[in-house]
């Protein structure tokens, strides 16, 4: 790992570690590798960055004899991160799914908002809520968080040399590379930890365990629970209810709609029980009967519990009221230029594009829950003609939509044409949601670094009609 660089550093710091951040206060500086490695932290990352960009990345041992060189900069502010690594050089993830719920009314302090330069009070880091959506990653905020093995800071550079102490959160058992209760299982691959990874290699085994996972229309990936989770999200399921039953027990459970369910423990006696799972609609004026459906599972309890782990699918035909809708898209051709941020265009030409080539035709097909191909006619894509399988249109501008289909589960993939040759696909069939015609991105196709004949930008400087990409290479409008 690093060393000290041979100019003295602009700053230095030396780290501790905590077992939380309730015991922050007892944080104490690790005297030796092994101590470290006890510990689940094997070394440490240093990552300074100016504006956004990184300037400087360095890794040491856990254990450092006195105090960490950090690099010489400029006289300036900085941002630096202190993150401590797994065995395999990793750092642990401060990232926030979409279902966290944060105070942005507060800054710094636990659950609060991050402060303008993305800091929090100490033992707290400054975490990206981050939800997928069909152009990639959305961040919904930022917010302190205590996440594991993890401190920032903000530093003045150009006066006195700072000396920085950071605070690290030491791994839970489930999560630190150890087997802590001796049992040749380590990790996820500890029983106790597959059940509940909050409690430890070591808790007790005896209570049952009930993990669920909810999902929609076939397992399409992009449909959601509720309005407003996702704006393309059209199911009207605002409440999963669990339902529990048999040797005398009848408990029941109500909880949003999120894919990941939170765990639930039971004492129970050894026994046959029943899992029912519903997925409620919300009709408007509080009620629950709008939609209603539900799957029930079966839950073996022993002396030593029981442990349920499922994914509920709740499928188009499922619900009181049948999912119809259109299958539909907006091409989107993806041009990588190296160097240059990658754009998305229609099939034209805009002012700012890379290429001027012009896209004349796509290939639409459409695969059911089954991987099989919908019939072209039934589809019944406007302007388009059915070649087998797939429906062949003018490359349009504007969202593709087929007639109204009962859901289901469809995905589409796209290629694009010029004359007789595919010079863009999708890289995967893309799930698509009923009657929302989201863009969808298609790659362009390269054999060898280069488009297939018929699909290049240019062949001669002058065809790269565009100013910022003056320069032919290898069928590329690229950057000068």
């Amino acid at each position: 790992m690093a060393a000290g660089c041979s100019e003295p550093p602009s700053f230095e710091l030396r780290w501790s570690i905590a077992e939380s951040f309730e015991l922050l206060g007892d944080a104490r500086t690790p005297e030796s590798q092994a101590e470290c490695t006890a510990r689940g932290i094997d070394g440490v990352r240093v990552v300074t960055t100016q504006g956004g960009l990184t300037i400087d990345s360095r890794e040491f041992d856990c254990f450092v004899d006195g105090l960490a060189p950090g690099p010489t900069l400029e006289a300036g502010r900085y941002l630096v991160e202190v993150m401590g690594l797994r065995r395999t050089q990793t750092p642990w993830s401060c990232q926030l799914d979409s279902t966290y719920i944060g105070d942005p009314n507060c800054t710094g302090g636990l659950g609060c908002a991050c402060d303008e330069e993305g800091l929090c009070d100490e033992g707290l880091s400054c975490a990206s809520q981050l939800q997928s959506t069909a152009d990639g990653v959305e961040i919904l905020g930022r917010f302190c968080e205590a996440c594991t093995a993890r401190s920032s800071f903000v530093i003045e550079i150009g006066g006195e040399r700072p000396e920085l102490d950071a605070p690290l959160i030491s791994p839970l058992e489930c999560d630190d590379g150890i087997d802590n209760d001796g049992d040749g299982l380590t990790d996820s691959l500890d029983p106790a930890c597959a059940r509940d990874p909050s409690r430890g290699e070591s808790s007790d085994l005896d209570d049952t365990t009930i993990a669920l996972q909810v999902s929609f229309l076939g397992g399409n990936n992009a449909a959601d629970c509720i309005p407003g989770t996702n704006q393309a999200a059209p199911l009207g399921v605002s409440t999963i209810r669990t339902r529990l039953t048999g040797n005398g027990v009848d408990e029941v459970r109500d909880d949003i709609c999120q894919r990941a369910l939170p765990l639930q423990l039971f004492e129970l006696a050894p026994g046959d029980y029943q899992v029912e799972v519903t997925g409620m609609g919300n009709d408007g004026a509080g009620g629950l009967e709008a939609r209603t459906l539900s799957e029930t599972l079966d839950l073996s309890v022993g002396e030593l519990g029981g442990f349920l782990a499922a994914t509920v699918d709740f499928a188009g035909e499922e619900f009181l009221e049948p999912v119809t809708g259109t299958v539909g898209g907006l091409p989107r051709f993806v041009f990588e230029v190296p160097g240059a941020s990658t754009m998305a265009r229609g099939c034209s030409p805009s002012n700012n594009s890379s290429s001027p080539l012009e896209i004349d035709e796509v290939d639409l097909t459409v695969l059911d829950i089954d991987g099989q191909a919908v019939d072209p006619a039934t589809l019944a894509f406007p302007g388009a003609s059915a070649v087998g399988d797939v429906s062949r249109l003018a490359c349009p501008n504007t969202g593709l939509e087929s007639s109204v289909l009962n859901w289901g589960s469809y995905a589409l993939s796209i290629e694009g044409r010029v004359g007789t040759e595919v010079c863009f696909r999708t890289a995967d069939p893309v799930d698509v949601l009923p009657s929302f015609p989201d863009a969808i991105q298609l790659q362009r196709v390269l054999v060898d670094g280069q488009p297939p004949a018929g699909c290049e930008d240019c062949s001669v400087d002058a065809d790269c009609t565009n100013p910022e990409f003056p320069r032919c290479s290898a069928g590329l409008c690229l950057l000068p």
